[in-house]
């Protein structure tokens, strides 16, 4: 995905780029698939510099960790960097510490690889440990299927006997029975 900033005449300017899908090897991260990517900015311009602001949102594909079975989900993150020339800033040994994230172009045309920032939102997206919110039950089935423990707790369940003091205390207050 790559963004131009010279089709901007003025700033600020808004900028939508979509892709259907996109491989950003997240194999790592259990992303098996990556689809529906939209990168809304709000573009302003200073000296040399493009200060970007929005958001990604995707549709990715991982393995719940529950049962190990493929989820889809949608994930949306907000997202800020700064687009400028390489060699602009110096980050020697001596520079100053910046927590900006910056993303370079070379030569006189700004056009930028998005890449990264889509990479960046769907690992923070996804969180550490994805699971079949939707269709808990499903997940359960799929676990007792395979013989594993379903980590979902319902009543009929055994619930730890430490637990049943601050059961009556709820149920007294908020009249469960």
């Amino acid at each position: 995905m790559k963004l131009d900033l010279n089709k901007f005449e003025a700033f600020p300017a808004d900028a939508a780029v979509r892709a259907d899908s996109i491989d950003l090897n997240l194999g790592e991260a259990g992303v098996s698939k990556i689809e529906a990517i939209a990168v809304q900015l709000s573009i302003q311009h200073s000296g040399e510099e493009y200060f970007c602001q929005g958001s990604v949102v995707a549709v990715v594909t991982v393995d719940c960790v529950r049962c190990l079975q493929p989820i889809r989900m949608e994930v949306s993150e907000d997202t800020d960097f700064i687009v400028c020339p390489e060699g602009l800033h110096d980050h020697g040994p001596e520079a100053p510490v910046d927590d900006e994230e910056y993303l370079y172009y070379t030569g006189n045309v700004p056009v930028i690889e998005l890449d990264p920032i889509v990479r960046e939102a769907v690992i923070l997206g996804i969180g550490m440990k994805p699971v079949c919110i939707d269709d808990p039950e499903g997940c359960r089935e799929r676990q007792a299927r395979l013989g594993r423990p379903t980590g979902i707790v319902t009543d009929e369940e055994h619930i730890d006997p430490r637990w049943e003091g601050l059961k009556k205390i709820k149920d007294s207050h908020f009249g469960h029975k």
